[in-house]
């Protein structure tokens, strides 16, 4: 084989290898532009630790404080998930209603704290 042959194939075989390289480069930042663009549903949560305000985001929390506040017992009903391609709250009956029983505790008991809690207590 002589060396313009030899060069031949070197340049084909390094044509060939970049053009793979081009290829999985696209293909790689095509899917995360997608991924950017499009939540899904593993990276919605509720950010919301404590209280009865809801907050949905792509950063779900994952450790809270031991710190108990009033409405926490309705954030096990909370629901989060990808709507129109946003993270955003889900109506659920249970959370509504727990909310609106511990927002009624808070407008009746709010300068007697044992008589919230335990009106709280109470609430789904």
């Amino acid at each position: 084989m002589d060396m313009k042959t030899k060069s031949l194939i070197i340049i084909t075989i390094s044509i060939i290898i970049a053009i793979f390289c081009v290829g999985a480069m696209v293909w790689y930042f095509s899917q995360k532009i997608q991924q950017t663009e499009t939540p899904d549903n593993a990276n919605c949560g509720v950010e919301t630790c404590h209280g009865l305000n809801i907050v949905c985001g792509t950063n779900p929390a994952t450790a809270c404080t031991s710190i108990y506040m009033i409405g926490d017992k309705c954030l096990q009903y909370a629901q989060c998930g990808v709507q129109n391609n946003t993270c955003q709250q889900i109506q659920n009956p249970k959370f509504t209603e727990c909310k609106s029983c511990v927002q009624e505790c808070i407008d009746t008991n709010s300068d007697d704290n044992e008589k919230l809690f335990d009106c709280e207590s109470r609430c789904i």
